[in-house]
């Protein structure tokens, strides 16, 4: 996919996701998500803040986002006792001395990508952030 046309679906995701707290409480579902189901927008940064991956992933509410994510995203990923630790999305690792930062709707995630419920639109992103800057944000 070319830069225009990613740079393109990520501008109409962040607008969906900005504003579907503005819609009334008898309104429908967003369009392309059938009634009972949430849109993830799963987005990864690179350092330079680039997009270098964005799928759009339609899923049940109440689904895990981590398995809705793995169903339909290259992904590669190790489980330990404690989580899931994500490496790679789309074939692109995070770069030596880096890691993948996860946010959940704009914010840095309170706990592990496994852990998260959908329970409604969802914007999941994966940022390229450097291990010396872990937890500073």
């Amino acid at each position: 996919m070319k830069f225009f046309e990613k740079t393109f679906l990520a501008a109409i995701a962040l607008l969906l996701i900005s504003t579907a707290g503005c819609v009334q409480e008898n309104a429908t579902a967003p369009t392309g998500a059938a009634e009972g189901n949430a849109v993830i927008t799963h987005l990864y940064t690179g350092t330079d803040g680039g997009i270098i991956s964005i799928e759009i992933i339609e899923t049940e509410i109440g689904s895990n986002a981590f398995n809705a994510i793995k169903e339909n995203v290259d992904i590669e990923f190790d489980e330990f006792d404690f989580g899931v630790m994500v490496n790679s999305i789309a074939g692109t690792p995070a770069p030596e001395g880096h890691y993948l930062g996860l946010y959940i709707n704009g914010e840095y995630a309170s706990k592990g990508i496994a852990d998260y419920t959908v329970e409604e639109n969802m914007l999941i992103e994966w940022k390229t952030e450097k291990i010396e800057d872990f937890g500073l944000e």
